[in-house]
């Protein structure tokens, strides 16, 4: 009867450590880390909660629409005083300094044959930190975003003290009192060496057919600790005015059109130039191209190149610059 009861339990902790491998491989496959490091790149131990990687909803610009996640807690054999906070604790901070206007967090509290622990210090925070804070490099990924840029653009505002992040805990809503992230994140990039460039992108053409035409978030980076802010103005034909909101900006001006194959001529690069010489001092504009090359044949990426620097040549020459 003892030997059928070890093999019972040998069992059932084959079955437990099983579950959680699964588990940590799709941790793994959603935030592109080795499985067998995947709870650990998280900072969670045995006793941490295991979140499944929640989906996120943004526009093409960044903005941030939704939040969905659910979020696993291993509680042990038996439960303790505090066994759900960490799970909890987890969804109710996952949103962060963020304007996240939609949210919804399921907690899942399993019993399983692990050994019960109590709470590390800050429970729920670094775990959330890290989730939440890996989902956003990855959203800037795909959208082809700078990180930075990104989450000024979602930062709750100094202006929006006190926020009222909505009912992410079951004893209430999340206040947020005080504070000023988008400072917070410049202090960060203080004292980097060298120029620091925010690049805003409207989406790869071949990704994205559909261009605005124009940026919905601009004029708020005119106090963003950068030098250089890259834009795109070929394929969306943008309305240059708008750079007049950015004074001090070193422009990074796009005017090279990847959405067509066809060479574009000398004279219509320098054409798209002088669109922003009535709002930018040359001084401050440095041409490029729109972003998504890489998906152009390099014939054509060559000629485009050409066409750009012979355009940039032709507008230097008017200016009187050689």
């Amino acid at each position: 009867q003892a030997r059928e009861e070890r093999v019972r339990l040998e069992a059932a902790v084959a079955q437990a450590e099983q579950a959680r491998q699964t588990v940590a491989e799709r941790i793994a496959e959603r935030l592109d880390c080795a499985p067998e490091s995947a709870c650990e790149a998280a900072g969670l131990s045995a006793d941490d909660p295991l979140p499944d990687a929640p989906p996120v909803a943004a526009k093409l610009d960044g903005t941030i629409l939704g939040l969905k996640a659910q979020v696993y807690g291993d509680m042990g054999a038996y439960i303790r005083t505090h066994g759900g906070l960490v799970p909890s604790s987890t969804a109710a901070l996952l949103t962060g300094p963020y304007r996240i206007p939609a949210y919804q967090c399921t907690v899942n509290c399993v019993m399983t044959n692990k050994t019960g622990a109590g709470t590390f210090r800050a429970p729920g925070r670094y775990e959330s930190c890290f989730i939440r804070e890996r989902l956003l490099d990855m959203v800037a990924a795909d959208l082809n975003l700078d990180p930075a840029e990104l989450r000024l653009k979602n930062f709750v505002q100094p202006s929006d003290m006190p926020y009222d992040a909505g009912r992410t805990r079951s004893e209430g809503n999340t206040i947020f009192d005080s504070g000023d992230y988008p400072e917070a994140l410049n202090r960060a990039l203080d004292g980097v060496g060298g120029p620091t460039c925010v690049h805003l992108c409207f989406g790869y053409p071949h990704l994205v057919k559909e261009r605005p035409s124009g940026y919905s978030f601009l004029p708020e980076l005119a106090e963003a600790a950068c030098d250089q802010i890259s834009i795109e103005t070929a394929q969306s034909g943008l309305d240059c005015s708008v750079l007049e909101s950015l004074p001090g900006k070193t422009i990074v001006l796009g005017v090279i059109d990847l959405s067509d194959e066809r060479v574009e001529s000398a004279e219509t690069v320098a054409g798209r130039i002088r669109r922003a010489l009535g709002h930018v001092p040359p001084e401050r504009i440095a041409v490029a191209p729109d972003c998504g090359m890489k998906y152009l044949p390099r014939e054509s990426a060559y000629g485009k190149l050409c066409a750009m620097v012979e355009g940039a040549r032709m507008v230097r020459e008017e200016l009187g610059g050689g």
